[in-house]
């Protein structure tokens, strides 16, 4: 499954990620989320799964002490580093959510946006646990399922 959404994502275009996003959520939801990320406390030392084009990174970033933003499409990663230049906390990298190079307890904030329902919840969830601290704090942005077109409807 992961390599099918590795594939997936590394031939979307960034305008048609866009555009697909907005249709299956539908127009404000990605500023409700920011809006809601804004409001958050400090989020100390922060990864970030699912970066895509670097949508909440930027806001992320303005809470963390440090953010690693992560996607498992580097043609992703390279856009959300194109998209959000000049923030020095910020560190860009391929990694895949179930199974990451990270350390144990390694992040006091895990969040993922729009990505959970792409991955196998247990295996992601185990992985999210061994990386945060003990005391840390898992933030998931997610849609409804029964909303969820099938990402292979996605126009690549």
């Amino acid at each position: 499954m992961v390599d099918r959404q590795e594939e997936f994502w590394s031939q979307i275009s960034p305008a048609k990620y866009e555009q697909a996003i907005d249709a299956q959520l539908g127009g404000n939801t990605r500023s409700l989320i920011r809006g809601k990320l804004g409001s958050e406390g400090r989020l100390g030392k922060a990864v970030e799964f699912g970066c895509g084009t670097g949508c909440m990174t930027e806001v992320l970033a303005g809470k963390a002490d440090s953010l690693v933003a992560t996607d498992i499409a580097e043609v992703m990663v390279q856009q959300a580093k194109e998209n959000v230049k000049g923030n020095s906390n910020i560190q860009f990298q391929v990694a895949n959510c179930e199974k990451t190079a990270f350390p144990d307890m390694a992040f006091d904030t895990a969040f993922m946006g729009l990505v959970i329902h792409f991955t196998d919840a247990d295996r992601t969830l185990a992985e999210m646990k061994r990386i945060l601290k003990p005391d840390g704090t898992l933030i998931i942005a997610n849609l409804d399922p029964g909303l969820k077109a099938p990402y292979g409807t996605i126009g690549v």
